[in-house]
């Protein structure tokens, strides 16, 4: 069988890039690094820690972006200047689950 996958879509805007920071519940972690550098092997849980600048800091942490199930699933997670989408189905569009933490630079 196929692994699960994660598909994250960084649609801030053009120049805007999104950092994150992913670990795993088994002690894996990513580092902090930029949406164009990510490369990682899943395991069970993953939880990151979002974040981009434009007049403010925008955040959000601990958001989980994957877990574990006994069936294969197409999650679709998107990141927005006025949110965070998401759809368990990759067929049917994104929805405004989150908005984002802010704090004046």
């Amino acid at each position: 069988s196929k692994p699960n996958r994660i598909i994250v879509h960084n649609q801030l805007g053009s120049g805007i890039h999104l950092q994150y920071h992913c670990r795993s519940n088994l002690d894996d972690d990513t580092g902090v690094k930029t949406l164009n550098n990510f490369n990682s092997n899943w395991t069970l849980r993953w939880v990151c820690d979002l974040s981009f600048q434009t007049d403010k800091e925008y955040y959000f942490n601990e958001l989980q972006v994957y877990r574990q199930a006994s069936i294969r699933r197409h999650n679709q997670l998107r990141h927005r200047i006025d949110g965070i989408y998401f759809t368990r189905n990759y067929d049917k569009p994104v929805e405004r689950v989150l908005d984002w933490n802010s704090t004046k630079i």
